[in-house]
């Protein structure tokens, strides 16, 4: 019986020691934040009494709470997960494990806050605001044309940049350098709105790109009106999501002023001329020299480039002519306009320049210097067999038939064409320049009859001098009177003519009795009848 008992306090004593010892362990669970455990213990040790029926309650809440903390988290909703960890807390305040947890998620919370956080960016030169995440980092390259942004992975890329045109170019002409700098990449998406437009698609090495470009009106330090066009373009690899997620950024908050305001371009005077060099249009130099600072260095050279683009446009509209006298007055201007800009001349410039003297030789306009010129300076031109036939006629033309002979006689080894299709002999051409002289005397002979009286003497002085030409000089003026550059003036039924200059005005060599022809496209075209004035202002309308 003795030994009986024994046993029995034995065992009594070893199951107290036991249920201590899973007390501690179910304490040191909870303390460690290890509920599914703990719950296990605490459901061993419980009574009838429901002694720790408690504990168990709390160990299941603190297991919800832990699995929907631990949702949070992987959604990035910190603030949400710290209080699931303040609760848990609440309920057991010496759960070490959820204390660490705290300082976790506000640790993450912190880094999250800095990697999103939407950064405000303002550009004061040229007037626009965006707004970009903090994880895209500003280059130190930067200035107010262009200010790039990368990630710090390098996958994103991100550039606004504001680029300068002059304000006669239109929106349209603007906003198409936008899709024509896209050139053979594929464009899935664009809108074309006013002075806006959005496009994007992928480039050719792969990568997706959104931009948005809105044009804005401004004043340059010169007081010049120009168009900026603010540019926002993000580039990105085809699987990062972040692309498309920057482009909304892009998008709804990329904040242009678009009107006029004391916001003025930094551009310094070489930056203007770099614009008006990319240009490269008659507007775009005569606007940089409009604007120009009196100390410029660049002057010559843009006047010089000026005269090149004019010089360009006269050739073209010479070549295109149905007219000869037409053809003959754009040429004659043409060469003119080649030789201020001879020191800019291109290789092609330099050929048509050929051709607009060439074609200018061909012309009753062309003086016998001018041929002359031609003829000592481009003796290996493959038509300089018809130059020589031009000299020789407009050495007849001013009465220089002994000149003219002269001529025919000591180039008898070279040739000498009437045309481009036909040549003539030396017999020819002597027989040529015989006709010419004999019907230049008879014309003056019929010009020498004598005066039968006083009154008939008078007129014939009256005769005389309206015979005699001299400088018409004038304006050619719209009905809103604005200059009409560019206007043709012939004199009818001849091949003399001019072109009104940039502002309208003119000089033409004409005698009384004449009709000057004003034609200018899709304007009504005026003849008028030179008299003893000689100023000619026109006015045309449509």
């Amino acid at each position: 019986m003795k030994n009986i008992i024994l046993i029995l306090a034995f065992l009594a004593c070893s199951f107290t020691s036991f249920a201590q010892s899973m007390y501690s362990d179910a304490v040191e669970c909870m303390n460690n934040g290890e509920y599914v455990d703990a719950k296990i213990y605490w459901e061993a040790l419980n009574d009838r009494n429901n002694t720790y029926g408690y504990k168990i309650v709390v160990c299941s809440v603190c297991v919800h709470l832990q699995s929907e903390a631990k949702k949070l988290i992987a959604a990035e909703r910190f603030t949400k997960a710290i209080e699931k960890y303040q609760a848990i807390l609440s309920k057991n305040p010496s759960d070490r494990n959820a204390r660490d947890q705290i300082a976790k998620c506000k640790r993450l919370r912190a880094e999250h806050l800095e990697t999103n956080k939407i950064l405000t960016y303002t550009n004061s030169a040229y007037g626009y605001t965006f707004k970009l995440p903090s994880y895209m980092k500003k280059s130190a390259n930067s200035n107010d044309e262009r200010i790039d942004f990368w990630s710090n992975d390098y996958n994103l890329h991100a550039t606004i940049t504001a680029r300068v045109y002059n304000s006669s170019q239109t929106d349209n002409q603007i906003l198409n350098n936008v899709i024509n700098s896209y050139l053979g990449a594929t464009i899935t998406y664009k809108k074309l709105k006013e002075n806006c437009i959005v496009v994007s698609g992928y480039l050719a090495d792969g990568l997706v790109f959104y931009d948005k470009s809105i044009i804005a009106s401004r004043k340059s330090q010169y007081n010049e009106y120009v168009e900026i066009l603010i540019s926002a373009v993000v580039k990105s690899t085809r699987n990062d999501s972040r692309g498309s997620d920057l482009a909304k950024y892009i998008y709804n908050d990329l904040i242009v002023k678009t009107t006029v305001s004391s916001v003025k371009t930094n551009e310094t005077d070489y930056e203007r001329w770099q614009r008006a060099k990319k240009i490269n249009s008659k507007e775009g130099y005569d606007n940089y020299l409009r604007y120009a600072p009196y100390y410029s260095s660049y002057k010559e050279e843009a006047n010089g480039k000026k005269a090149l683009c004019e010089a360009r446009e006269q050739y073209n509209k010479g070549m295109q002519s149905f007219s000869q006298s037409f053809a003959a007055i754009y040429f004659e201007n043409a060469k003119k306009q080649f030789e201020l800009g001879a020191n800019y001349m291109t290789q092609s410039d330099k050929e048509m320049y050929l051709e607009s003297y060439y074609k200018y030789c061909m012309s009753s306009n062309c003086s016998v210097n001018e041929i002359k010129q031609f003829i000592n300076s481009y003796g290996w031109h493959p038509n300089i067999k018809v130059i020589r036939g031009c000299l020789v006629k407009a050495l007849c033309a001013i009465g220089q038939y002994d000149s003219a002979k002269e001529y025919v006689q000591n180039t008898l080894n070279y040739p000498i064409w009437i045309s481009e299709r036909t040549s003539l002999t030396q017999k020819q051409w002597l027989r040529y320049i015989k006709i010419q002289k004999k019907n230049k005397s008879s014309v003056q002979m019929v010009g020498e009859q004598p005066p039968v009286n006083n009154s008939s003497c008078s007129m014939k002085k009256v005769l005389d001098n309206s015979s005699v030409s001299k400088q018409i000089m004038g304006k050619v003026l719209n009905t809103k009177g604005e200059a009409m550059a560019g206007t043709v003036i012939i004199v009818k039924g001849t091949a003399t003519g001019t072109i009104a200059d940039m502002e309208g005005s003119y000089r033409i060599t004409a005698k009384p009795g004449d009709v000057l022809t004003f034609y200018f496209k899709r304007f009504k075209t005026q003849e008028i009848t030179v008299g003893l004035n000689s100023t000619i202002n026109v006015t045309l309308s449509k």
